[in-house]
């Protein structure tokens, strides 16, 4: 799946090449990142949580910084148990700013990839404009900002059966559905 976007940052190239090579700080500004461990200068851990509707799993990936042109072009690559991930992030000055071109290949394999890439191109717009903004946030010096927080899906569940019951104990009076007795 080739992912590929541009956008524009208020601050000098300088300025965001040196945030765009600094792994350990800018990794948390990607939407679904939980822990980022940087082994070097060029190689990394990550711990990326992905949905795919109601099921979550973290993944982990080893990625590694495999080209550094500075000021003009960082490329990489990450891999994890069924995922391969190459890209690479373009920079250039317009009037004291920068504009990013960002171009993301993903391979997802596995017998999930289907399903995977399938629910991957409903959700890449929004994770990708998520990404963006916290990455614009951290580079102009702004607080990140968090996703809303997901309700796990037996939250889900037992708030549901709370506001089915709320409706029964209404009806029925509250006795009579908790304990089980018929009215008097």
């Amino acid at each position: 799946m080739l992912i590929q976007e541009r956008f524009q940052v208020a601050q000098p190239v300088e300025t965001v090449y040196r945030a765009i090579t600094n792994v350990g700080e800018i990794g948390y500004c990607l939407a679904g990142v939980k822990d980022v461990r940087v082994i070097n200068d060029s190689e990394s851990e990550w711990k990326v949580e992905a949905r795919v509707g109601a099921i979550c799993q973290v993944i982990k990936l080893r990625g590694r910084i495999t080209e550094r042109a500075p000021g003009e072009r960082v490329a990489f690559t990450a891999e994890g148990q069924h995922v391969f991930l190459t890209g690479d992030i373009q920079t250039e000055p317009n009037r004291g700013e920068t504009v990013c071109s960002v171009t993301l290949d993903l391979t997802i394999q596995g017998p999930l990839a289907p399903l995977v890439n399938l629910i991957a191109k409903t959700t890449q717009r929004q994770l990708m404009n998520q990404t963006i903004t916290n990455f614009r946030r951290k580079v102009e010096g702004l607080e990140l900002i968090a996703p809303p927080p997901r309700e796990h899906l037996l939250s889900r569940f037992f708030k549901w059966i709370r506001q089915r019951l709320s409706r029964v104990w209404a009806v029925h009076g509250t006795s009579r559905v908790r304990t089980g007795r018929p009215p008097e």
